[in-house]
């Protein structure tokens, strides 16, 4: 099986084409403008019902200029011939090309949000991706989906602390990912969790 480089990318300032207008290209749009794309063109002839409205549309068949300036490009179209053209189009301009009828420079993992918690599976096929993907959601535990939401404010100020070290930070980020700093949130909230950590970490006082 071939091995993938996971990321998690941060689509809100690129330019992304998505060549194709049918169901599967719709959903790869719905799914980036979920993830706070807003530069998302759609090149084909007509658009399926479940196109989201905030795409921008060029009802035009593919031509490889239509790549231009994208940092990102779907091969969406239910014709092959059409989708090879499209990654090897990408290919020559630099760009990252993802083909949905076969391996294309990425994929798109299974994905689905438990609030600030985003789990992606992938796992050799679709519908395997997508049965796992369901399985570990029922396994998640609703603790660390409230520490993950708490982090998205703590992370930053722990981060950008200039008195503190790269080991206190690392000791800090440990402490709040243990059984301990998720019963303290889970029973008392976040002014709890931080009356806690700064118990603990008392060069946080003046931080959170």
């Amino acid at each position: 099986m071939k091995r993938r480089y996971a990321v998690m990318l941060d689509v809100g300032n690129c330019r992304i084409a998505i060549i194709g207008g049918g169901a599967v290209a719709a959903r790869k749009a719905i799914s980036l403008l979920g993830c706070g794309a807003t530069d998302v063109h759609v090149f084909a002839p007509s658009l399926h019902q479940s196109m989201p409205p905030t795409i921008y549309w060029v009802q035009e068949r593919f031509v490889p200029e239509q790549l231009d300036g994208a940092m990102l490009a779907f091969a969406a179209t239910d014709d092959a011939r059409v989708n090879e053209k499209v990654l090897q189009a990408a290919r020559d301009r630099g760009i990252w090309a993802c083909r949905v009828d076969e391996d294309g420079d990425f994929i798109t993992p299974a994905q689905v949000n438990v609030q600030a918690v985003q789990i992606a599976v992938s796992a050799g096929s679709a519908a395997l991706s997508i049965a796992l993907r369901d399985q570990l959601t029922k396994c998640v535990d609703q603790r660390m989906v409230k520490m993950a939401g708490a982090m998205e404010a703590l992370r930053p100020l722990i981060r950008q602390h200039s008195t503190l070290t790269a080991t206190d930070r690392r000791a800090i980020f440990r402490a709040l990912a243990t059984t301990e700093a998720l019963d303290v949130l889970d029973q008392g909230g976040i002014a709890s969790l931080k009356a806690w950590v700064v118990r603990c970490f008392p060069q946080l006082q003046d931080i959170i």
